[in-house]
């Protein structure tokens, strides 16, 4: 077929077996450790549960130790529970579970996450067709 070229005769490809160039290496000088600047360590502050808006759904207490499902993941205690908001990353650690509430810790303070108060709708009507 006049049409087909040959794979060496293709425009803007390159050559597959064609060996490759060993890229330069260029040494820099050691700058003076005099002249070295001092950058200001900035400090994050101290991050809430509340301000990364984690919730807490659910504690389930038992003789062989608990669980609590935070952000939708279950959890026991010792375990570090992560989240993440506006682009940083935070870890807790569960220490505590009780019924109502769950303890994490973050940097040797510790931060109580509820749950969440139950709605209360009013009157329950139950009918029974026979």
């Amino acid at each position: 077929d006049p049409r087909t070229l040959a794979v060496e005769e293709m425009p803007g490809r390159a050559d597959a077996f064609e060996t490759a160039e060993e890229p330069e290496v260029q040494e820099q000088a050691e700058e003076d450790d005099s002249k070295a600047q001092i950058k200001p360590i900035v400090v994050a502050p101290d991050v809430t549960p509340r301000q990364l808006e984690m919730s807490l759904s659910s504690t389930l207490l038992g003789p062989g130790g608990g669980v609590a499902i935070i952000d939708g993941k279950a959890y026991r205690i010792g375990q570090r529970v992560t989240s993440e908001k506006d682009q940083r990353q935070t870890s807790f650690i569960l220490s505590e579970i009780h019924a109502r509430h769950v303890t994490l810790t973050h940097k040797d303070k510790n931060h109580k996450l509820l749950l969440p108060e139950k709605k209360r709708t009013g009157n329950i009507q139950i009918s029974i067709k026979k």
